[in-house]
């Protein structure tokens, strides 16, 4: 799938940037699992890390919290991302790992920021321990 979409943008006087949408190479691609490539800046593709991916990371408890760098909501997305896509006001920032956080190595990629807010009422809902939030 090559598609070309208009994304990261903010009201805050941010740059505006296009993302360009393509299907990862053969040898990229888990077995299992076709992943899709984002174009982050011209000519870097880092892998999608959706949101199928990312609730079962909060549901596994495998999530780390941090904030947007432009509005800085409290967000939390999957722990070995290297990116966020903050869902408040879409700008894309890079995460600071910490000590004992997984290296991109074993993921990477840009991820789909939640709110904690959000991962809290789901865990709720479903009867689960919100504790790591």
């Amino acid at each position: 799938m090559d598609d070309a979409r208009s994304c990261v943008s903010s009201n805050s006087g941010h740059h505006s940037c296009q993302v360009t949408v393509a299907t990862a190479p053969a040898a990229l691609r888990n077995k299992d699992v076709e992943r899709t490539m984002v174009e982050v800046m011209p000519g870097e593709f880092v892998p999608l890390r959706g949101s199928i991916e990312t609730w079962e990371a909060v549901m596994r408890g495998s999530i780390m919290k941090t904030r947007c760098s432009c509005c800085l909501l409290e967000l939390c997305c999957i722990q070995d991302a290297d990116l966020i896509m903050c869902p408040g006001c879409r700008i894309i920032s890079p995460i600071a790992k910490t000590r004992g956080t997984p290296n991109s190595h074993s993921g990477g990629g840009l991820g789909l920021g939640m709110t904690v807010q959000e991962a809290k009422l789901e865990l709720q809902r479903r009867g689960l321990s919100s504790t790591q939030l």
